[in-house]
């Protein structure tokens, strides 16, 4: 059972969200009536500006193509960089394979140095 601190606690909390609830709900009127304003200030312009916008319309379109062929630009670069990256893993790859190996035909000889040192002192 719930203790009367408990109610009395989820009663406030409940009184918080009701008045959330209704702060929220003036905030939706108001907006949907901005919304209108806004619609019927956009019809206004329409009528008003149909040549302008229009022209804006064409000035959007045609840096919108330009847009499109940069990014075909750009995508071709990076495809380009891509197969250098590529070839370039691949070239490090090879030098690290040739560096171990250089490293271990050094220890082999670094080896053989000592066992011929050990083979000389003891002769």
């Amino acid at each position: 059972t719930a203790s009367s601190a408990e109610i009395e606690e989820l009663r406030v909390k409940n009184t918080a969200l009701q008045a959330k609830i209704n702060e929220l709900s003036e905030a939706i009127i108001r907006l949907k009536e901005e919304a209108v304003q806004a619609k019927n200030e956009t019809v206004r312009l329409n009528g008003e500006k149909n040549s302008e916008l229009s022209e804006k319309s064409m000035e959007y379109m045609t840096e919108c193509e330009r847009l499109r062929n940069d990014m075909k630009t750009l995508a071709a670069d990076r495809n380009g960089i891509e197969a250098r990256l590529k070839s370039r893993e691949a070239e490090v790859k090879t030098l690290n394979l040739e560096v171990k190996s250089v490293i271990d035909k050094k220890k082999f000889v670094e080896g053989e140095v000592e066992r011929l040192r050990a083979h000389l002192v003891q002769v």
